[in-house]
């Protein structure tokens, strides 16, 4: 316990310490510990009656740390469900990257001899060296090869980009401290720092939770929002 005058405040750590800011100054709220039931205020408020700030209104700390935590848990939630996606994606898939890079290397390969084979088969036709119905038949056949090899390799690059996605370090990282933090028996300061940058708070309990994720982690959280 530290003493200041006749008080004494604890240095535990809150559960919301470092965060909770004026949604219209952006000042740090002020903790008010010493009160039967604990609560936060915007100092600005206090000396000057006239400002946009919250004059005169308590946020109870419970309420607060209810809304945070919950909104949190949401967001955890969504990111391991992202993650786990992902990798569900990769186990339906026909190999490993080196797997799939050969057979997409492979692929574009006879793509481009089905390209050459085209152009001699039309010159030797040109040519009188070839007749017509066996030049279209070869032609035909080159065609369909063509169209065949063409979806594969769309279907290939498609695999390597979800591959890609699944093995973003970013994002497995971020999912593996969600699980930790999920699997918590309880919830710390120190946890709710790794995921947030700060929370504004407004007049009437409006509560706006500004998170630290990545455009990566935050698009994956959407897109499993959405789905």
């Amino acid at each position: 316990m530290v003493k200041f005058g006749k008080y004494e405040r604890s240095t535990k750590k809150y559960l919301l310490r470092r965060l909770l800011r004026c949604g219209i100054c952006g000042r740090a709220m002020q903790r008010q510990a010493h009160a039967k039931r604990i609560y936060y205020f915007c100092n600005k408020s206090a000396a000057n009656k006239e400002t946009s700030c919250p004059v005169g209104e308590r946020f109870y700390e419970d309420d607060l740390e209810r809304i945070v935590r919950n909104d949190m848990m949401e967001k955890l939630h969504l990111l391991v469900d992202a993650d786990d996606r992902y990798q569900e994606a990769v186990t339906g898939m026909d190999g490993t990257e080196e797997n799939l890079r050969f057979r997409l290397e492979q692929t574009e390969k006879r793509l481009k001899q089905i390209s050459v084979n085209r152009v001699s088969t039309y010159e030797r036709y040109a040519e009188g060296r070839l007749e017509r119905d066996i030049y279209l038949a070869e032609r035909d056949k080159l065609n369909a090869e063509a169209d065949t090899l063409t979806a594969d390799k769309q279907h290939l690059e498609q695999e390597l980009i979800s591959l890609s996605r699944s093995q973003n370090r970013e994002l497995k990282e971020s999912a593996d401290m969600a699980r930790e933090i999920l699997s918590a028996d309880q919830i710390t300061n120190e946890m709710l720092l790794m995921f947030i940058d700060r929370v504004n708070v407004f007049s009437g309990m409006r509560v706006e939770i500004i998170y630290r994720f990545s455009d990566i982690i935050a698009e994956a959280i959407n897109t499993t929002q959405e789905q």
